[in-house]
């Protein structure tokens, strides 16, 4: 890519600024110090006097009182290259103090600190315990690190509504308890470890349907009990709820996901999960660990390219029955060798449609879970007025009602599913 390319190359032109923006913030951290240290002990090194040119006869040291430091300075410098190194090595590099943090821009007080009267030096991140933002004519769209760490922080009060990216906002923030629901964030898609590590968040708040991306979003907070809900927008949800031990029950996943690695990973009290949607195709961890998990768990019909230990060390203390469609059943039934000799994991036997509510003029298809290798199933509307099914077990709605519906597998299970239609 030549330089012209580059130049309308507009990710690529936007990591480049970020990065020297980054590099101002750290310069400026520094360039008062170094101001007065080349003024009073290296005049030699270090030209900070912009209107002062070295052809102009100026001399350089004449704030100097005592040259011993000068010398002295020398002298160690001297030491250093010669002593624990050598030119072809040199003894240290400047650069990002992250390499993670090369795209970002990092807010400066992450670094500033704070003296005390008694002469503490403390980070700021351990004091500030609320945040609100005051004016709304602040409108970041970023918010990625801005309060990482700030282990005293309790309150967020508000988000600025412009915002779309929230990686690692408040990653590491353990005693964050009280958040904002974040629903009329309208932009927001990023939230990659956004709440990861706050210990004492009790409940996940309300999500916009915008979010793309929920990856150890959060993950290790160990008195998280409630999901709010699941934006049926989120495709990537690895780890999202990794290690939260005090969650018990997590609502469906949207048919959007497609990665789900570790997402429950660790869980240990949870019980029940929402059914695993059809386009996922990671699984690696998905379940391991989460040792009371029971009830039933459906997978839909899915095209699964990865499931590395799906459901090792899970399911050891009540009995968990999983169903797939026909169509993955050989896929689920590989699934279960990654799991413990002492688990309770096993296929189910029944047939299974669930209920489902309807309004009058839908058309949906229903999906029948049953551990059956290529099975045929035969659908009876017992109310046609009501509703109808054809062979392929295509549903339409005609009038309000609640009508059964009959199964009837070609091996001779059957079972029955109730549709309740409405106005």
């Amino acid at each position: 890519m030549d330089i012209k390319d580059m130049l309308f190359d507009s990710d690529k032109l936007r990591r480049k600024q970020h990065t020297i923006s980054q590099l101002y913030t750290l310069r400026s951290q520094y360039e008062p110090t170094w101001r007065m240290l080349s003024r009073y002990i290296n005049p030699t090194r270090g030209r900070f006097e912009e209107d002062i040119q070295s052809t102009e006869g100026h001399r350089r040291d004449e704030y100097l009182i005592d040259p011993h430091p000068q010398k002295a300075v020398g002298k160690c410098a001297a030491g250093i290259h010669s002593g624990l190194t050598s030119p072809s090595r040199p003894w240290f590099e400047l650069g990002l103090q992250d390499e993670e943090k090369a795209n970002y821009i990092i807010p400066p007080w992450l670094g500033d600190t704070y003296e005390d009267k008694d002469g503490n030096i403390i980070p700021i991140t351990d004091i500030i315990q609320t945040v609100e933002f005051m004016n709304d004519d602040i409108t970041p769209e970023s918010l990625d690190y801005w309060f990482t760490g700030c282990t005293k922080l309790e309150e967020v009060k508000n988000i600025p509504t412009s915002v779309k990216s929230m990686y690692r906002t408040f990653d590491g923030d353990e005693k964050l308890s009280s958040i904002p629901n974040l629903n009329n964030l309208k932009s927001l898609e990023n939230m990659d470890y956004a709440f990861r590590g706050c210990h004492y968040l009790a409940k996940t708040p309300l999500l916009p349907n915008s979010v793309l991306s929920m990856n150890y979003t959060f993950e290790d907070n160990v008195f998280l009990s409630t999901i709010t809900n699941i934006p049926n927008s989120v495709k990537y949800m690895n780890g999202s709820f990794m290690g939260d031990v005090s969650l018990v029950e997590s609502p469906d996943l949207p048919d959007s996901v497609i990665e789900m690695s570790d997402i429950y990973n660790g869980c240990t009290s949870l019980k029940t999960t929402g059914t695993i949607p059809t386009n996922v195709t990671i699984l690696d961890r998905a379940y391991m660990n989460t040792t009371n998990l029971q009830g039933t768990l459906y997978i839909d019909d899915l095209n699964a390219t990865s499931y590395t230990d799906i459901f090792k060390n899970s399911g050891l203390n009540k009995e968990l029955l999983v169903y797939s469609i026909s169509h993955n059943y050989e896929t689920v039934k590989d699934m279960l060798k990654t799991i413990n000799s002492t688990s309770k994991i096993k296929l189910g036997t029944s047939i299974i449609v669930k209920d489902m509510t309807l309004k009058i003029g839908d058309k949906t298809s229903i999906k029948v879970y049953a551990n059956i290798k290529n099975a045929n199933y035969k659908f009876t509307s017992l109310t046609p007025t009501i509703a109808t099914i054809d062979n392929n077990g295509n549903i339409s709605a005609l009038k309000t009602g609640v009508v059964s519906i009959k199964v009837e597998e070609d091996g001779g299970k059957t079972t029955n599913f109730t549709v309740t239609v409405t106005n």
